[in-house]
């Protein structure tokens, strides 16, 4: 038998390896070899149309320090992040908290009402949309002085008020998701602090690097709305990076800016993925006899029951009244194109528009998540989280893939552009397809699935038969529907890249087609609009029935708790198909009978 558990044993290993390889592959050529070569961008002079390079030492680095616009595009990007950080600090800590103290009765209700945001993400939509009703009501706004939308103080505050309606939206809704999850606690035990504290207080940490990471990484906002003006008042870094970069042709400039975003971003993934690792975290499922009551961390104080419900209440209102401001930006350019004619003008570019969405946008994007990066990055998950090779420091394997836990394509991209360029893919269908093959936060996720999902396997097979597939692969299945619909959604509205490298507006996507015209047209907002609500609103009702339907059936059955350090791992692969047979108990050992001595003659 200990035969067979070693070749078993050894199988995993190398499906394992097997399994890792292609994300290790895709992370070194579309993550690890773009950090280097934009770092090396910011010391070589590379002309794109001579084919030719020129070592120039620190000197991008000084030019930056010396342009003006280089302290604003700073300023403007801390401001954005403290405005992020105040509002997902506490808030969606709380609102989880109080759903979660009432059971799910109310949690299924609070997650739907938070769905909206999320189906209803659109920067193109939203950005576009909120400028235009700020431009059209400029007689209001420019009596009070602070608010004046010619003046670098007027444009912040009008693009940090964009960025707070937005920012809550999401920050409630994705942190309800995760942070019921931590709140939840392991099957069959009493949620305590001592046992939360850890998933919670990780959720929280990881929620407080993704804000920072993301708001360093902060284009589309004054992109779409000011392009960072007046006088670069509400320029980004990368923004600031593409005009050096694309516009100019400035790519030292523009790598000077990449890299010290890259460094800051790798030490924030190596720090969260620490925490991770080595914090024993796992995503377990809920039995449903579980989801249905309440759970045990709730007062039984009457009193303070009855406060928190009208604090619920309280946060319920305010966060529904928010939120019909936040997908005002929708309606109001519905209305907008159906009075003032919008629709009409668009009706001799209905063959346009359907090749824009279907060929240069859906298409590419599906290609992008369904094709590549879901499959290798659900295959190396599987490899590390349920195969194993490294035992029970599988985890480990992780920390080579953590420098890039939180970098998005927008400091990578001008390196793709420039590889784009010389292979000669510009302007083709072909390079809207992301060059990134793998992605590493959704790695994370399914990596503590399978790792959650192969330790009650393993519980399983001591008491029965437990297939692997059944008990391991297919409740993956509806987690990664889950994600792939939620990068798909990402994708389609991805316009850093498309602009980078598309310029024929034949062959733009939606999202870059409705930017273009919008400039074209910014006079006339009804045929913007009517271009925002063709692409806008079918896209919010689909995406809000597919994450209500993983809302309502699936999230609320998962649990991120850390992983048992009590009891001993067994090793994964030691029986696939059948369990280990118990051995044959042995027979108890007979003791000798002790000789009796002859009795003595009571004659004698």
């Amino acid at each position: 038998m200990s035969e067979t558990k070693s070749r078993n044993r050894t199988t995993f290993i190398i499906i394992g390896v097997v399994c890792v390889l292609p994300g290790s592959l895709a992370c070194l050529a579309t993550l690890l070899i773009p950090s280097v070569h934009t770092m090396i961008l910011s010391v070589f002079d590379v002309d794109i149309f001579r084919g030719s390079s020129e070592f120039i030492g620190l000197e991008a680095y000084a030019q930056l320090l010396e342009f003006p616009g280089t302290g604003k595009a700073l300023s403007f990007t801390m401001l954005l992040m403290v405005e992020r950080l105040v509002i997902v600090c506490l808030l969606p800590l709380v609102l989880a908290l109080l759903v979660n103290d009432f059971g799910r009765a109310v949690r299924i209700p609070a997650r739907l009402l938070f769905t909206i945001p999320l189906a209803m993400f659109s920067p193109i939509v939203t950005y576009l949309t909120w400028h235009s009703i700020f431009y059209r009501q400029s007689d209001l706004t420019n009596d009070i002085p602070l608010f004046r939308i010619g003046s670098p103080t007027g444009a912040r505050l009008q693009l940090l008020t964009i960025d707070a309606l937005t920012t809550f939206g999401l920050a409630c809704g994705l942190g309800l998701i995760i942070y019921l999850l931590a709140f939840r606690g392991r099957e069959g035990d009493v949620p305590s602090i001592k046992s939360l504290w850890l998933p919670v207080g990780t959720t929280w940490f990881v929620s407080i690097a993704a804000v920072v990471a993301l708001s360093l990484q902060e284009i589309r906002l004054p992109l779409l709305t000011t392009s960072g003006g007046p006088i670069y008042a509400t320029a980004t870094l990368p923004l600031l990076q593409l005009r050096m970069s694309v516009v100019q042709f400035q790519f030292p400039v523009g790598g000077a800016i990449g890299t010290p975003l890259l460094i800051v971003l790798g030490l924030l993934g190596i720090v969260v993925s620490a925490l991770i690792v080595f914090g024993n975290l796992q995503i377990e499922r809920v039995p449903i006899s579980k989801m249905s009551g309440t759970t045990e961390t709730g007062n039984e104080n009457k009193s303070v029951r009855i406060l928190a419900g009208i604090a619920l209440a309280l946060a319920g209102l305010s966060a529904l009244v928010l939120f019909i401001m936040w997908a005002f930006p929708i309606v109001s350019a519905g209305v907008n194109a159906r009075l003032n004619g919008g629709f009409a003008d668009l009706r001799d570019e209905n063959l346009q528009l359907g090749r824009a969405f279907f060929l240069y946008t859906l298409i590419p994007a599906l290609i992008s998540v369904f094709m590549l990066q879901l499959p290798i990055t659900t295959l190396t998950a599987l490899g590390i989280g349920a195969m194993r090779p490294l035992g029970k420091r599988s985890e480990l394997l992780l920390l080579l893939f953590c420098p890039w836990l939180f970098v998005t394509i927008t400091p990578l991209m001008y390196s793709f552009f420039l590889q784009a360029s010389k292979i000669g893919i510009l302007n083709t269908w072909p390079v809207l397809i992301l060059p990134t093959l793998i992605n590493v936060p959704a790695l994370f996720v399914l990596t503590l699935f399978f790792k959650g999902a192969a330790e009650q396997w393993n519980s399983k097979r001591e008491t029965g038969e437990a297939p692997f597939f059944k008990h391991v692969v297919l409740p993956a299945l509806p987690l990664i529907g889950l994600i792939g619909a939620g990068l798909l959604l990402i994708n389609l509205q991805n316009i850093e890249w498309p602009m980078v490298v598309m310029t024929g507006r034949e062959s733009m996507p939606m999202p870059l087609l409705i930017f273009r015209t919008s400039l074209a047209n910014y006079e006339r907002p009804e045929m913007v609009n009517a271009l925002i609500t063709r692409f806008g609103r079918p896209l919010a009702v689909a995406f809000f029935l597919i994450f209500a339907a993983f809302q309502v059936f699936y999230l609320d059955r998962l649990a991120l708790v850390t992983g048992k350090r009590d009891e001993a791992e067994s090793e994964i692969g030691e029986s696939v198909d059948e369990v280990a047979e118990p051995e044959p108990e042995k027979a108890p050992a007979k003791t000798p009978r002790k000789k009796k001595k002859p009795a003595e003659d009571s004659s004698v």
